[in-house]
């Protein structure tokens, strides 16, 4: 019977490996397994940054295309009252302003 590679060095002795090699492929194994773990983690660290800078970015261009239109509704309304001040406007409630967000944690 074989035993694969991944397996503890107590079930390969039973095989009849010797247990001083059997020991250091269950470490070399041990250690990539772990080399590819911590690669795993960095790459998802990275990615999860990337992925905050873009929302950080998305909503910074949201908040500023925000301020941009009400400056042009305010605008546009001042126009419309200088040149037909007899047009009464519907009366809706002033918007209220955003709430500020809790701002993303900086990498």
């Amino acid at each position: 019977a074989t035993c694969s590679a991944r397996e503890e060095p107590s079930a390969r002795m039973s095989a009849g490996m010797p247990d001083a090699i059997s020991m250091l492929q269950y470490a070399a194994n041990s250690r990539a397994e772990e080399e590819k773990h911590l690669l795993r983690k960095e790459r998802n660290r990275q990615s999860a940054a990337v992925s905050r800078k873009r929302q950080r970015d998305h909503r910074q261009q949201l908040e500023e295309e925000n301020a941009r239109l009400r400056d042009e509704n305010e605008q546009l309304l001042r126009l419309l009252h200088e040149h037909a001040p007899h047009v009464e406007l519907p009366r809706s409630a002033p918007a209220a302003p955003s709430p500020d967000l809790p701002s993303a944690p900086d990498d």
